[in-house]
């Protein structure tokens, strides 16, 4: 599974880690723009490892801003909303998640409640 985040930034999933990864435009040996890819780390499978990787993400980003030569206001706030609307989707997509881990345990027991009432 791939996420895509920003600036080129995305997290692959799989059974084991999340791996945080970035696509960037470098030049080439022939003076020419290349495209590459890079690892920036790997994480833990879980919940931990989400939140380390998408801290490091949200770093990376930091840093990449401050290495800007110039960065204008509007770049900035841009950059914070996108930021801001990734990380509210990520805790909206978490709580739901819980919610439905909730709603399926009720379910489970009220089950088994009505089972133990017909036995």
């Amino acid at each position: 599974m791939r996420i895509n985040l920003t600036d080129g930034y995305w997290i692959t999933a799989d059974n084991y880690n999340y791996t945080l990864m970035q696509d960037y435009t470098g030049i080439g040996k022939d003076k020419k723009p290349k495209e590459h890819t890079r690892t920036v780390g790997h994480y833990s499978n879980g919940i931990k490892g989400l939140k380390g990787c998408i801290k490091r993400y949200l770093e990376e980003c930091s840093l990449d801003n401050e290495m800007s030569a110039e960065l204008s206001v509007k770049d900035f706030c841009d950059h914070l909303e996108k930021t801001i609307e990734f990380s509210t989707d990520w805790i909206v997509g978490h709580i739901g998640d819980l919610v439905q881990k909730a709603y399926e345990d009720e379910r489970e027991m009220k089950l088994m409640r009505e089972k133990s009432g017909d036995d």
